[in-house]
């Protein structure tokens, strides 16, 4: 996928992370830049990124673990293993996973 954006500014992408209380630096491990917010859900928020080493966008999705029950973690953690193997045109590739 070509890069044709570049991640938002820090002061909006900012204030979207503090609004929904999560702390997430505009660096990430691994070379990723987080960009402004593009979607979230019950139990987490997906902001537009940047994988530096690379030059692709991505989407990196932020979990917000205090809400989720134990069968959701157990169902993201299925979820994970199952994309790590997955290579697949149709299915969006997991690129890197970080817990804090």
């Amino acid at each position: 996928m070509a890069n044709n954006n570049q991640p938002a500014s820090s002061s909006s992408s900012s204030s979207s992370r503090q609004q929904h209380q999560l702390e997430i630096p505009e660096i990430l491990p691994g070379g990723f830049t987080l960009g402004h917010e593009i979607g979230r859900g019950s139990f987490a928020v997906v902001y537009r990124g940047l994988n530096a080493r690379t030059n692709q966008t991505v989407a990196i999705k932020a979990v917000i673990k205090s809400k989720l029950t134990n069968k959701l973690f157990q169902n993201l953690q299925d979820e994970i293993k199952i994309l790590k193997k997955i290579r697949h045109g149709n299915v969006v590739a997991l690129v890197d996973c970080m817990v804090d």
